[in-house]
């Protein structure tokens, strides 16, 4: 509280000193009120808080935001490194389940793709794309991925926002045209062996992200191991759905 009125006072001090120059009646006041000292004369006065108000606003105003510029990008420096603090115990986490530590694992985030108005009236289908977010996406080679969620469900993606939970895929559990992929989508999802991806909801319990892990070598996990995968990747869900601003 005192930070936001220190900000107030701040702010209005280059105005009330503008003001108090520009004005008769402030340094009449003091002066019927005898609040000048007998030395200062009322033009005197004016001129001084004129002066102060055009040097506080030139110099004081723009330092705070200066200062306060550099404050957020230091917090958000530290989002960042806490977000990649966390990727890390996750990525950590689901290797030790798996028992497999030198396994190549890649987070990837989907979210939905920004609608026009037009296409919010014609309610056309709800797709996700690729988001790229310091700390948390790794790099993929096809930006232009992207999976109907609705009203078709395509892949492990779409299958996580039509069930609204988290999906788990092995190589060979089912025939690629069980999730309704066209060529291109195939064409980039080829190499996956293993992937675990699960909703992000927000305050509404509206799922505005889908996250998901993957990896191009096989990961055999009997039902307990699923069970701890799962749970390790849901706290995740979570963790990204509070801190990261999606």
């Amino acid at each position: 509280m005192k930070e936001y009125i220190k900000i107030f006072l701040l702010s209005a001090l280059p105005a009330i000193l503008l003001f108090a120059g520009r004005s008769g009646y402030v340094s009449g006041y003091f002066d019927s009120n005898g609040l000048l000292p007998a030395s200062v004369t009322k033009p005197e006065f004016e001129f001084f808080c004129f002066l102060a108000g055009i040097i506080i606003s030139s110099t004081v105003l723009p330092y705070q935001l200066i200062k306060a510029k550099q404050e957020i990008k230091e917090k958000d420096k530290l989002l960042v490194d806490i977000v990649v603090f966390n990727k890390e115990n996750f990525v950590s986490s689901i290797k030790s389940i798996i028992k497999k530590p030198g396994k190549d694992l890649r987070t990837r985030l989907f979210v939905p793709e920004p609608k026009g108005l037009l296409q919010k009236v014609r309610r056309k289908a709800n797709v996700f794309i690729l988001k790229d977010i310091s700390g948390l996406s790794d790099p993929l080679n096809a930006k232009h991925l992207k999976f109907q969620v609705s009203p078709i469900s395509e892949g492990v993606i779409g299958r996580v926002y039509s069930q609204r939970t988290i999906i788990t895929y092995h190589h060979g559990d089912e025939d690629a045209s069980g999730y309704s992929l066209d060529d291109y989508q195939k064409l980039n999802t080829s190499d996956i062996r293993f992937i675990c991806a699960g909703p992000i909801f927000n305050k509404k319990s509206e799922i505005v992200a889908v996250l998901a892990v993957d990896s191009t070598t096989d990961c055999n996990m009997d039902s307990k191991a699923l069970d701890n995968c799962k749970l390790v990747m849901a706290r995740y869900c979570s963790f990204v759905g509070v801190n990261v601003n999606l």
